[in-house]
């Protein structure tokens, strides 16, 4: 199983592309980006009934444990903050 870096970017084809149409090329980045983005852009990928977010992180970049960090966060910050801490070593 292979586990892509998650600062470094993947190919283009493989970017998670937002509500608003923003591409987040890897993960690092879409914790950067969780502040400025609209709620309802969160909202659209993040909410009861789906987590595009854990998907893109299982599928795309294979980090099953990040991915299972996040699957029931609903939250910018707290996602911010469990993203943020995976890459640092902490969680």
């Amino acid at each position: 199983m292979r586990v892509y870096n998650l600062t470094r970017e993947i190919p283009a084809d493989k970017y998670f592309v937002l509500a608003n149409g923003q591409p987040v090329k890897n993960v690092a980045e879409l914790a950067a980006i969780l502040d400025q983005l609209e709620d309802h852009v969160f909202n659209h990928h993040v909410n009861v009934d789906r987590n595009d977010f854990h998907n893109w992180i299982k599928d795309v970049f294979e980090d099953i444990d990040l991915a299972r960090k996040i699957a029931g966060v609903h939250d910018k910050k707290h996602l911010q903050l469990v993203i943020y801490r995976h890459i640092a070593g902490h969680e």
